[in-house]
């Protein structure tokens, strides 16, 4: 059976609600037929086979919150960090003063190292719950960091991409810094892996700027 929808403008599909025989059926979309002025129709084949679709659909785009406890995780692991961080923070207190400079840059990379993976942390929660699970629009404009709500799927994987090569950096420094005591295979190896997030990095971001090339 085919029936107009009113108030479905364009050629946009939009959810209305249909009456089949007195019987109200769950929620269909309506496409635009041919792009005529009378709009757009809505088929339906039938309250069964419409409200199994409808049910399938609403399981699949609900199964997004079984992230929810993946992302509840990774809170808790940003917890465990912030204590190891405070934990080698008091460590190097008392005796920080008497310290030669090559071993305090190296206990201070550490700080950086463990901060630097907070934020990848902290980054993957927050964009991923926005850009999979649902927006956050119950916090305050103040409250939000900048780039919230502007980072899509594409953005969440430079920035982590950029993240872990700045992690990779930082631990090839502190490598560097007491290269007497590293193994030569060791630091190879260290410069090696280096190298291939480089490389990774350069390449994700060569095929986005082919597949999103900017505006002229």
């Amino acid at each position: 059976m085919r029936r107009p929808a009113r108030g479905c403008p364009g050629d946009r599909g939009h959810l209305i609600r249909v009456k089949e025989r007195g019987v109200r059926l769950p929620q269909v979309y309506c496409t635009a037929a041919r792009n005529t002025a009378c709009g757009p129709v809505v088929t339906v084949d039938g309250e069964a086979g419409v409200g199994f679709r409808y049910i399938i659909e609403r399981v699949m785009f609900a199964s997004r919150w079984l992230m929810l406890p993946l992302y509840l995780g990774l809170i808790l692991s940003l917890v465990m960090l912030a204590f190891k961080f405070l934990q080698k923070l008091v460590s190097l207190v008392p005796g920080y003063v008497g310290l030669d400079f090559n071993t305090a840059m190296v206990d201070s990379l550490k700080l950086v190292d463990i901060t630097l993976t907070g934020n990848l942390l902290l980054m993957v929660i927050l964009a991923g719950y926005e850009n999979f699970i649902a927006p956050m629009r119950h916090l305050g404009g103040l409250e939000q960091p900048q780039w919230m709500g502007h980072v899509d799927f594409t953005d969440l994987k430079m920035k982590l991409i950029t993240a872990i090569i700045a992690i990779s950096a930082i631990q090839l420094l502190e490598r560097f810094m007491n290269i007497g005591d590293q193994p030569a295979n060791d630091l190879l190896w260290s410069v090696i892996l280096h190298v291939t997030f480089l490389v990774s990095g350069l390449l994700l971001a060569l095929m986005n700027r082919i597949s999103h090339p900017p505006e002229q």
